[in-house]
């Protein structure tokens, strides 16, 4: 019974950093290989809010580019193709403070969609650090499942051998 329950929380380990990955990882680890980097003219910024009772914050920038003679103009954030939201304000509006707007910057598009854009590529390792809860989990469930799966072998080991000697007599 112990092992089925250890195998169940392994797979759900399992699914919940794969659908992390996937969802939050694969999209900037891509825009790092494949994006194509290129002048920006920052147009607008803003401070976006989030929520009624306790806010969350998130620096919103509207950058304009092109790309084989089309104009884009986008809404991006400051942290890659991530646009969660903070709750500290103060760290958002220091962020915002960081551009100006008038001014031009570098920036990353999508070469097969050029309407996809970066501003400033991921950097936040706190967007990372809710993964390591599961992770260890993951690992001392392994540990464990492993070890109740080696110790059942060899008590199955025991007994057949006890068996045989019972036969033998």
């Amino acid at each position: 019974m112990w092992l089925l329950g250890q195998f169940i929380v392994l797979m759900a380990c399992v699914f919940f950093v794969g659908y992390s990955y996937k969802l939050y990882f694969l999209p900037d680890i891509q825009a790092k290989v494949s994006f194509q980097q290129i002048n920006c003219f920052m147009i607008s910024k803003k401070l976006t809010t989030h929520g009624h009772a306790a806010y969350q914050y998130r620096p919103d920038f509207l950058i304009s580019y092109h790309v084989k003679g089309v104009q884009y103009n986008r809404w991006v954030s400051n942290n890659g193709l991530d646009m969660s939201f903070s709750r500290h304000r103060k760290a958002t509006e220091s962020q915002l403070q960081q551009f100006t707007v008038g001014k031009t910057y570098t920036c990353w598009y999508h070469p097969l969609n050029p309407s996809v854009a970066i501003l400033i590529p991921r950097h936040h390792w706190l967007s990372d650090f809710f993964l390591m809860f599961p992770a260890v989990i993951f690992v001392m469930t392994l540990y464990f499942f492993i070890r109740n799966v080696l110790r059942l072998t060899q008590r199955h080991k025991a007994q057949a051998g006890t068996q045989i000697k019972k036969k033998k007599k």
